[in-house]
């Protein structure tokens, strides 16, 4: 017989078996299937085939068995409503007797991809009597399957005491920033939603909209809402605008490094500077702190020194810089220009006012430092406990520093090379 078999939606083909077909003849002949257009259990694409097996005996005298198989693909899956309405209450006054009841029709979907609405009892907006109505859907697909939405209208008549209900009122307030400077911005909210029993709520009033500009500052926000009757609800909320101070200030001379020279012999010295002017968008500055003021006494060797100032907002700017103090260690250098290639006497006076050269570690290269003279030779005789300056010619300003015994000096002189 013809077979048919049923798969799913968008299944493509199925595997179909049937009891395998044989033939008998009087000659005895056992194997007497000469060709079959399909095997058993193979697979069958959707729609109809001809399945076809041949038989023959060794005479030649031929039988035929011929079948259809048909696949058909079945959608078994209903569509799927969403938004199917949980039931509606409408309160009405007395003596009305009916009432116009809208709302958002339900919608489907159907794995076929097609999804027709069927039938349905109501429509938003139509009149409904006092009492309970049943409003039906009925959704199908290209199948025939179907789902339905089904949702009960209640009217009932009587004195409504009872306000509409805000859902989304923002009484914890709004906050919101500008840069200091600005006098406000606009700010944005969802609109209110409400509900009531009556079905209808409308906006009585409001101080402000979404979208209104505010100044700095607080404003208090209020909605009041009524439904037909009169009942009213309010929402009342604050927009805060706070103005907010991210620009530090700014410095317009921080000082640079400082170096000065104290006598030989000294321990420290008095240094001044010019302080820092300083400015600041909100028109006040105040100094958090400073390590030192002008005119305080350093220690020699180098201390940081920095001031730091605030505006209002807590935002800081720094200047910092080194104050150096050096001892004069009595370096004594060539009074005139030296001209040629020669040995130069550089004294260095540990501060005991001799000017004479104090020998060993006080000319040793390491304790001396040339600069001026980049490029050129320089080379220290022990013998002399002087040093000789070679190089290309020209004239040059030598600035020479030394250390010895923790004291430092220097000194300049000009050199001609020949």
């Amino acid at each position: 017989n013809d077979i048919t078999k049923g798969i799913p939606l968008n299944t493509g083909s199925a595997a179909i078996a049937w009891i395998e077909i044989t033939a008998e003849d009087d000659s005895g002949e056992v194997n007497l299937l000469v060709s079959q257009t399909h095997v058993n259990g193979s697979a069958f694409l959707v729609g109809t085939t001809t399945v076809k097996y041949v038989f023959a005996d060794p005479s030649g005298n031929a039988a035929n068995c011929e079948f259809t198989v048909t696949v058909r693909e079945v959608d078994g899956i209903s569509p799927v409503v969403t938004g199917c309405p949980s039931g509606i209450a409408r309160l009405i006054p007395s003596d009305t007797g009916s009432t116009g009841i809208a709302w958002i029709e339900p919608m489907a979907t159907d794995n076929s991809g097609v999804v027709t609405l069927q039938s349905r009892s109501h429509v938003p907006g139509q009149l409904f009597l006092v009492g309970t109505t049943t409003v039906r859907y009925v959704f199908s697909d290209t199948t025939g399957n179907t789902a339905t939405c089904t949702f009960e209208v209640m009217v009932t008549e009587g004195v409504d005491n009872t306000p509409p209900v805000i859902t989304n009122c923002p009484s914890s307030g709004i906050t919101e920033t500008v840069p200091l400077g600005v006098e406000g911005r606009l700010v944005g909210w969802s609109e209110l939603i409400a509900t009531d029993n009556s079905g209808t709520v409308r906006l009585k009033s409001r101080t402000h909209g979404s979208g209104d500009f505010f100044p700095i500052g607080g404003t208090t926000v209020r909605y009041v809402l009524e439904d037909p009757t009169g009942n009213e609800a309010t929402c009342t909320f604050d927009v805060t605008i706070t103005a907010v101070d991210n620009v530090p200030p700014v410095i317009s001379n921080c000082p640079m490094d400082i170096t000065v020279t104290a006598t030989a012999g000294a321990t420290s010295a008095s240094v001044t500077w010019d302080e820092p002017r300083v400015s600041d968008n909100s028109g006040i500055v105040t100094v958090e702190s400073r390590t030192s003021t002008p005119g305080s006494t350093f220690p020699v060797g180098v201390t940081p020194v920095s001031y730091v100032f605030r505006d209002p907002g807590g935002n800081t700017a720094t200047c910092s810089f080194n104050v150096t103090v050096r001892v004069d260690g009595g370096i004594t250098c060539p009074t005139a220009v030296v001209t040629g290639v020669q040995f130069i006497p550089i004294y260095f006076d540990i501060g005991d006012g001799s000017g004479s050269p104090v020998t060993g570690d006080t000319y040793l290269p390491s304790k001396i430092l040339f600069t001026g003279l980049e490029g050129r030779i320089v080379e220290f005789s022990a013998s002399q406990d002087r040093y000789a300056i070679y190089g290309e010619g020209g004239i040059f300003t030598v600035t020479v520093t030394a250390a010895s015994s923790g004291l430092t000096g220097f000194c300049t002189f000009i050199m001609e090379i020949i």
